[in-house]
């Protein structure tokens, strides 16, 4: 069946949608911020963040999922490969505010895929459909619980005792998890009112983030496989988990993986460009795409493919050097509030993906991969040019 690209209904969004992809060690809070203010992307992921460590209160992994109320919607995603941790990890991703919850299915890294998580999980069909089951209970729980509730520090107490003190055994501590959880929606200034609202409980998302097969292209099967446990949504990358990287993505498999399901699917994988994403949609019949590698030192790309898809706009001017720069600072600026000065060595591969195409963007670029505040940033950008 072909599936109209009017079908993604999630989170007031109209398709075709335009999403950041979700790209280990870039897509930080700083790094969506950016793209949602000069992109206005319709949709953003967390970095993805194991399980185990979630439920286990790992304080660093929380770190990761740090978020504002600007990036909204945005969701939260997941990885592991131990089915009984992805109900208390899922239970904390709720908690946190996120509108919806995403698993990764789709991670070839081989520390990740050798483990039976990420892309590994194509091997492991039962294992990959239970999870899918564990987050959709802790989404129904945390309805059932929130249900003409009001927020508040002792009900969080609360909820992480019902439901999590008989997993003692995986020695999950639900107190200590309902602590990290409050202090952190005070940290990241959550909205507290949201989160337990009846506009937000009703549409909380559980969704996959795949790829088209493990060794070789396996969509169809794997798609009808992963639409038995009703997913609200699956993100396809056009590559295996052999090809990593490399090569080109199949959006001729995503269009397999399209017309195997009546759930709304999200084309990933080799868009660069408004013309790409247009070509990619029209051939999968997707219900919008995901950019990733794309967005790297240019978010209005997904401004213009918005415009181009939604309203016909073909004509972009050229950037000038002002607006990059502006760029720049705005994203170092929020790179030292989110994470500080102590990891700016982190934003030095967006400093250098920032300058190409720039009159000596060579020896800019040099300068600027061994910055370590924001002020010397800025110092060689007044005097560049």
């Amino acid at each position: 069946m072909n599936i109209s690209m009017n079908n993604f209904t999630f989170h007031n969004l109209v398709s075709p949608i335009v999403c950041l992809s979700p790209m280990d060690g870039v897509t930080d809070c700083a790094y969506r911020e950016i793209v949602k203010k000069y992109g206005e992307v319709d949709l953003l992921y967390t970095e993805f963040v194991n399980v185990h460590g979630l439920s286990l209160g790992i304080e660093r992994l929380f770190e990761e999922f740090q978020y504002s109320e600007f990036q909204r919607p945005i969701l939260s995603q997941i990885y592991g490969h131990e089915v009984e941790y992805f109900y208390p990890a899922a239970t904390i991703c709720l908690m946190l505010g996120f509108n919806g919850v995403d698993i990764n299915m789709g991670c070839p890294a081989k520390k990740v895929s050798d483990r039976g998580a990420g892309a590994g999980l194509i091997q492991y069909p039962d294992n990959a459909k239970n999870i899918i089951l564990e987050v959709k209970r802790a989404r129904e729980d945390f309805r059932n619980f929130w249900k003409d509730k009001k927020y508040s520090a002792e009900l969080v107490n609360e909820y992480f005792i019902k439901h999590l003190s008989d997993l003692k055994d995986l020695k999950v501590n639900p107190l200590k998890l309902a602590g990290i959880v409050v202090s952190l929606i005070d940290k990241w200034e959550i909205d507290k009112d949201f989160i337990t609202s009846e506009d937000r409980l009703t549409k909380l998302t559980v969704s996959v983030k795949t790829r088209i097969g493990y060794d070789s292209e396996n969509i169809e099967w794997w798609i009808k496989t992963l639409s038995e446990v009703s997913p609200d949504f699956i993100a396809i990358h056009g590559r295996t988990l052999k090809q990593m990287y490399t090569g080109s993505a199949s959006w001729e498999a995503i269009k397999k993986g399209v017309e195997s399901t009546s759930i709304p699917v999200l084309a990933n994988g080799d868009i660069k460009s408004h013309l790409d994403a247009k070509a990619c949609l029209d051939l999968t019949g997707a219900s919008g795409v995901l950019v990733g590698r794309g967005t790297y030192g240019d978010p209005t790309l997904i401004f213009n493919t918005k415009k181009y898809l939604k309203e016909g706009i073909t004509e972009f001017p050229a950037k000038e050097f002002s607006e990059i720069k502006k760029i720049i600072l705005d994203h170092t600026i929020l790179f030292t509030k989110f994470k500080g000065e102590r990891r700016f060595f982190e934003m030095r591969k967006n400093l250098a993906w920032s300058v190409q195409g720039f009159p000596n963007a060579s020896e800019l670029r040099k300068k600027l991969v061994v910055t370590n505040t924001a002020s010397e940033v800025e110092n060689i950008l007044n005097n560049s040019l």
